[in-house]
C-alpha cells in the first residue's frame, strides 16, 4: 500500500508535475502569445504610431505644401498687388501727364486766343487807321475839288483851311519865310503858298514842291517852251522879277501865254539881306511830271556863280565828268543857254545833258530844228549824255527851285 501510496503519490507527484509542466508550458505559450500579442500589439502600436507620423508627415508636408502654396499665392497676390499699385501709378503718372497735357492744351488755346484777340484789336485798329486815312483823304480830295473849281490862288487858301491849324502859314494874312518854314511847321503838300522872306519885304506867292528830295523847295524860275524869246533865258535870270504878282505859272505845267516866270528870291535874297539858301534844283517837266534834275550846292553862293560842275552833288545822270560847257549863259554864239554839254564835234557828233535853244527857226544844227518853238529845252533822255542829233527828249518846262 505504501509502495502503492508512494508510486500513487510519485505518479500524482508525476502528474501533477506534468501538469504544472503542461501549466507552466501552457503558461509559457500564453506568455509567449501574451508576448506575442503584446509584441504584435507593440508592432501595431509602432506601425501605427509610424503610420500617425507618416500621417502627421504627409500632413505637415501637405501643410508645408499649403502654406507654401499659401505663400505663393500670397506672393503672387503681394505681386499682383504692387502691379496693380504699380499700374495705379502708372495710371496715376498716365492721368497726371494727360492733366498736364490737358493743362498745356488749355494754356495754348488761352495763348491762341488771346493772340487771336490781340490780332483782332490790332486788325480793328489798322481798320479804324484806314477808315480815319480814307476820310482826311476824302477831305482832301474835297478841298481839292473846291480849290479847282475857285482858281488856283482860291484852291491855295481852301487846302490851307480845310487842314485847320496846321495851315495857319503859308496864307496872305500870315505869310511863312519859305516853303522849307511851311513844310517843317505845318506839312502842307504842293502848290501855291505866300511867304515874306524878310520882316520888312512884301509878301508874294510862290509854287512850293513839298515832296522831291524831302520836300520845302520854293520855285524861284520857269520857262515855258514856245513863249517865246523878245527875253531870252540868261537875261530873265539877271533881270528883275518877272510875273511874280501872276498864279498862272505858279505850277510845274506849261503856261505859254505867261511863260516867263522870276521872284525876288533871285535878285534880291540869295544868300543876302538875312536870307539864307543851302541848294538849289533845275527841273525839267514834261505834262507836269519831273524828268530830269540837277541838284546844287548854293551855300555861300551868289545867283550868277551856283550854275556850275564845281557846285553839283547829284543828277539824274551817271557820266557827269567832263564838259565844255557848263553855265546859264553857256554858247550865246550859238543861242544855247542853260548849256551843259560834253562836247562839240560837228552837228552830228555834238553831246550834252541839257540846254534852252532860242535859236532862229532854220538856222544852226538840224537837230535844234525838230521842233520850231522858241525857246525850246533839251535834255538827254538817259541816264547818260545825249548826242543832240540822234538821241534827246524836248521838255516842255525847265525850272529853278531853292531851298
Amino acid at each position: 500500500v505504501a509502495t502503492n501510496l508512494g508510486s500513487e503519490i510519485t505518479r500524482a507527484t508525476a502528474a501533477e508535475a506534468s501538469v504544472q509542466l503542461s501549466v507552466w508550458r501552457e503558461t509559457s505559450r500564453a506568455v509567449g502569445v501574451e508576448n506575442a500579442v503584446s509584441t504584435a500589439v507593440e508592432t501595431e502600436r509602432v506601425r501605427a504610431l509610424a503610420g500617425e507620423a507618416s500621417v502627421q508627415l504627409s500632413v505637415w508636408q501637405e501643410t508645408s505644401r499649403a502654406i507654401g502654396a499659401e505663400n505663393a499665392i500670397s506672393t503672387a497676390v503681394n505681386t499682383e498687388r504692387v502691379r496693380a499699385i504699380a499700374g495705379e501709378l502708372s495710371v496715376a503718372t498716365y492721368l497726371g501727364s494727360e492733366v498736364v497735357r490737358a493743362t498745356a492744351a488749355e494754356a495754348s488755346v488761352q495763348l491762341s486766343v488771346w493772340r487771336e484777340t490781340s490780332r483782332a484789336i490790332g486788325a480793328e485798329s489798322a481798320v479804324s487807321t484806314a477808315v480815319e486815312t480814307e476820310r482826311v483823304r476824302a477831305l482832301a480830295a474835297e478841298a481839292v475839288v473846291l480849290a479847282v473849281a475857285q482858281g488856283e490862288i482860291s484852291r491855295s487858301i481852301n487846302a490851307q483851311a480845310s487842314l485847320g491849324n496846321r495851315m495857319v502859314l503859308g496864307t496872305a494874312a500870315n505869310p511863312a519865310v519859305s516853303c522849307n518854314e511851311i513844310l517843317q511847321r505845318s506839312f502842307g503838300p504842293s502848290g501855291v503858298y505866300w511867304i515874306r522872306p524878310v520882316p520888312a519885304s512884301p509878301v508874294f506867292q510862290v509854287y512850293c514842291d513839298m515832296e522831291t528830295d524831302g520836300g520845302g523847295w520854293t520855285m524861284v524860275y520857269k520857262l515855258s517852251s514856245g513863249s517865246g524869246t523878245s527875253t531870252l533865258p540868261n537875261s530873265l535870270w539877271t533881270g528883275a522879277p518877272t510875273n511874280e504878282g501872276s498864279s498862272v505859272p505858279l505850277t510845274t505845267f506849261t503856261t505859254p501865254t505867261v511863260g516867263w516866270y522870276t521872284n525876288r528870291i533871285i535878285t534880291s535874297y540869295w544868300n543876302a539881306n538875312g536870307y539864307s539858301l543851302t541848294n538849289a534844283r533845275v527841273h525839267v517837266y514834261n505834262g507836269g511830271d519831273l524828268k530830269k534834275f540837277f541838284k546844287f550846292d548854293a551855300t555861300g553862293t551868289i545867283s550868277t556863280n551856283w550854275f556850275t560842275n564845281g557846285k553839283l552833288v547829284d543828277s539824274s545822270y551817271t557820266d557827269m565828268n567832263a564838259f565844255n560847257f557848263f553855265s546859264i549863259d553857256g554858247d550865246g554864239t550859238n543861242a544855247r543857254y542853260w548849256f551843259i554839254n560834253r562836247n562839240y564835234g560837228g552837228c552830228n557828233a555834238d553831246a550834252g545833258w541839257l540846254v534852252v535853244s532860242t535859236q532862229t527857226v532854220g538856222a544852226g544844227c538840224p537837230w535844234e530844228n525838230i521842233f520850231t518853238a522858241r525857246p525850246m529845252t533839251y535834255y538827254a533822255s538817259g541816264t547818260t549824255s545825249a548826242v543832240w542829233s540822234s538821241s534827246f527828249s524836248a521838255a516842255d518846262v525847265m525850272a529853278v527851285f531853292v531851298r
